[in-house]
């Protein structure tokens, strides 16, 4: 049967294979289509297989879809998709709003976390995770990478001529914009050409993207070899967590909000965060949790010697414009609905 030829595809081409003495492995999606139930001739088949191929790939590594007429108005909706990312990037519609991190020994903003967002004229505004998805399958995402790298920039300068000082600012990168050859030089061209230091850039990358051990450690030392910063963005939810820090060269880990969620009735948690403050502290790391909601949550992190923190106690991710009014803030102590912006 069709299935069963298709799981002996996926296995065989899942097997590793030896290139100049190191192992790769790869993986596939297979989409069928059957004859002439989905197709009376070549072109509409191959239509049809390449959309079921869309959907095996959705589902995961190593899966095989057989088509159904429904994936038709998934195929038309992912094309309208893909012409709109299109025209965003052209007509310059993605905009950055920006969530300040909080220095938990001064309660002052330190830096701020630079999250896309894209403003589609039909749909209003859209978060990223409506969209970024699309533009890494489109291939897009590195495009899209440095136009907010290239913003971030030109935000830094526009703070810094309204009389304010130097807010650095942290972008997050894709795996697959991370690893791609000369990431870490391309990105350096696009801050030099802003004249804007590296050192105010914070380079933000998720555990996931140390699939590939030695170029992951290889990009974070060029990155630092070049003045920026670089921060493991979700540490804990991986299961590198610990291994991703052998060896690399990293400035910040940032505790991922399911741990900080659950303060403070679940001791665990707080055993888990003991132990993240203490091992960065030895490695000497600074820490930002992420996802502070709550008093309590605060008053726990500051008593544990957490760095930083951001959140929706302090701050939702506002537009640039708000930003000036949050420098003059205090949020040491516990905020009062006055002081948090809505």
């Amino acid at each position: 049967s069709a299935a069963s030829v298709a799981e002996r595809c996926l296995e065989i081409l899942s097997r590793p294979i030896t290139i100049a003495g190191r192992e790769i492995t790869s993986h596939a999606s297979i989409g069928i289509a059957i004859y002439p139930d989905d197709g009376e001739d070549s072109v509409a088949l191959i239509k049809a297989a390449d959309t079921a191929m869309y959907e095996a790939k959705k589902t995961g590594k190593k899966q095989y879809a057989f088509y159904k007429t429904a994936m038709t108005d998934a195929a038309r909706h992912r094309l309208t998709i893909e012409n709109d990312l299109r025209i965003a990037l052209k007509e310059e519609q993605f905009v950055l709003h920006y969530q300040p991190k909080i220095s938990l020994s001064t309660g002052n903003l330190k830096s701020v976390e630079a999250l896309i967002r894209w403003n589609h004229p039909e749909n209003n505004l859209l978060s990223p995770d409506s969209f970024i998805p699309d533009a890494e399958r489109i291939g897009l995402i590195t495009e899209l990478g440095q136009w907010v790298v290239k913003e971030a920039c030109a935000q830094i300068k526009r703070w810094k001529s309204l009389g304010l000082a130097d807010i650095p600012i942290a972008v997050n990168i894709s795996p697959e914009h991370f690893g791609k050859t000369n990431f870490a030089r391309d990105i350096a061209k696009i801050v030099h050409e802003s004249q804007v230091s590296p050192s105010l850039i914070e380079i933000e990358i998720t555990e996931g993207t140390s699939r590939d051990q030695q170029v992951f450690l290889k990009t974070c030392q060029e990155l630092r070899d070049l003045g920026f910063r670089t921060a493991i963005d979700d540490f804990g939810t991986g299961y590198s967590s610990l291994s991703v820090l052998k060896g690399v060269s990293v400035d910040v880990l940032k505790i991922d909000r399911e741990f900080i969620r659950h303060l403070p009735n679940d001791s665990q948690s707080s055993i888990l965060i003991g132990t993240m403050l203490g091992m960065s502290k030895a490695l000497g790391l600074e820490v930002v949790a992420e996802g502070v909601e709550t008093e309590e949550q605060l008053k726990i992190l500051i008593a544990m010697g957490c760095h930083m923190a951001q959140g929706y106690y302090f701050s939702k991710p506002v537009p640039a414009v708000d930003i000036p009014a949050l420098t003059k803030c205090s949020f040491r102590r516990p905020a009062s609905r006055a002081d948090q912006v809505a």
